[in-house]
């Protein structure tokens, strides 16, 4: 489409560049002028390009690739979500594709668009709770890893993990629930096992900051210790006191 041959557009060489319209590269994909190699003006049901116009049709406007991945990725965690409720409370094998589908208010086949089957689905749930508590924890630590000395980042890092523990408390106990359901299926093992492994270089990493001798065996003890005050928690609710153990946990791992 030349725009320069009609005389309301005669001062614009081309399309790119004119000012409402700067972020379509091409033209040809508007929606409404789709299936138009040419228009004429004389058209009963023409589109007039005016300043006007295009402020009265922004919600014609198509998504760019941002929005667009925005969306899928919202899609793809309310599925998650979704079937780590399904899984953990139905349990892994009674629970199927058709279910998970039905509760997210979405067609079974989109599920498939975004996971290659239960399992792979599966594998995806587990490493979304974890990965979302590893990055929520580290990254934070490395954001203060400037002002603080390595003991004190030792601290703040244990003091994080009780901090996302409590706000994450339902998301935690649906993940502990299903991964004791499935540890032993080989596929599911083995991604747990990488998982752990992940999460036991990032405490090793930190007790080597440190200098505390045989890091990589002190490390596992103290993701056992963590699991097993999380586990505590989550069973006793209101009657476990958390801040205290918090505080004498903290001071133990630091003295």
């Amino acid at each position: 489409i030349n725009i320069q041959h009609y005389k309301h557009y005669k001062l614009y060489k081309h399309y790119k560049h004119y000012e409402h319209y700067k972020h379509y590269e091409h033209y040809k994909h508007y929606k409404h002028y789709k299936h138009y190699k040419h228009i004429s003006l004389s058209q009963k049901n023409v589109l007039y390009l005016t300043d006007r116009s295009v402020k009265k049709n922004k919600s014609m406007s198509p998504r760019t690739k941002q929005v667009n991945e925005q969306l899928k990725q919202k899609r793809r965690e309310q599925i998650i979500l979704t079937a780590l409720e399904n899984f953990a409370n139905r349990g892994y094998h009674r629970s199927s594709i058709s279910e998970i589908s039905k509760a997210a208010g979405i067609s079974k086949g989109l599920i498939y668009n975004y996971f290659e089957s239960k399992e792979d689905l599966l594998i995806n749930v587990l490493k979304f709770v974890l990965l979302q508590a590893v990055d929520t924890i580290f990254k934070s630590i490395d954001k203060k890893s400037k002002t603080l000395t390595p003991l004190e980042m030792m601290a703040y890092g244990i003091g994080r993990f009780f901090d996302v523990m409590q706000k994450e408390a339902d998301l935690w106990k649906l993940s502990i629930s299903l991964a004791m359901q499935v540890a032993d299926i080989p596929n599911i093992h083995q991604v747990l096992v990488q998982m752990f492994d992940m999460v036991y270089l990032q405490i090793e990493q930190l007790l080597k900051v440190n200098e505390v001798p045989d890091a990589s065996v002190k490390a596992r003890l103290i993701a056992a210790q963590l699991d097993g005050i999380a586990l505590h928690y989550f069973v006793m609710g209101n009657n476990y006191d958390l801040e205290t153990i918090k505080r004498v946990f903290i001071n133990e791992i630091t003295s």
